[in-house]
């Protein structure tokens, strides 16, 4: 097994993990919704309290399913993007000649890539004192998976810092030294 065919089971695989935990998930606030349903209460009041509740765990589980969706959505857009990369490949391979093209030299090209897609997100620190993982998804036009890795990775470089701990509003600015 080569690397891009290794790639493309950890892509698949880690789709199936996340589905199957976001399924648990929504099975579980079911349940709880299902409990907090069966209950006769003779206080209006709390009747009023949990009818809000229930609806609240219906909004919350239906955007835990739009989230799931659109993670789902953007998982099979990045298997598609390698499955691209591995087709583009193949192609390049004279199957007549040479069927001995380097590992080396592919790993070389996608770090390439991997590094000017690095280089793009720290660029636009330049114009921008902070930015969110949201702002480098529209500006850059590349999933939240892909920007959160890099953004990862130049935090661990010391080229940026991260401002908060988690979740969606978490901000990174460059940091002093770069």
């Amino acid at each position: 097994m080569d690397i891009i065919q290794i790639s493309l089971i950890f892509s698949v695989l880690t789709l199936a993990v996340l589905v199957f935990v976001l399924l648990r998930l929504i099975r579980k606030m079911e349940a709880q919704f299902k409990e907090m349903k069966g209950l006769k209460l003779d206080d209006l009041h709390l009747e009023d309290r949990i009818d809000e509740e229930s609806q609240k765990l219906k909004i919350e589980q239906q955007n835990i399913q739009n989230d799931i969706l659109k993670r789902v959505a953007e998982l099979e857009g990045e298997i598609s993007d390698l499955g691209d990369f591995v087709e583009a490949k193949l192609g390049e391979i004279d199957h007549s000649n040479n069927n001995d093209i380097e590992i080396s030299q592919i790993r070389s090209e996608e770090k390439e890539l991997r590094d000017d897609m690095k280089e793009q997100i720290f660029e636009l620190f330049e114009s921008n004192d902070s930015l969110v993982n949201d702002d480098i998804e529209r500006e850059l036009g590349i999933s939240d998976a892909i920007v959160t890795r890099y953004l990862s990775e130049l935090e661990e470089e010391g080229k940026i810092e991260r401002i908060g701990e988690s979740g969606r509003f978490v901000e990174y600015k460059k940091t002093h030294n770069t």
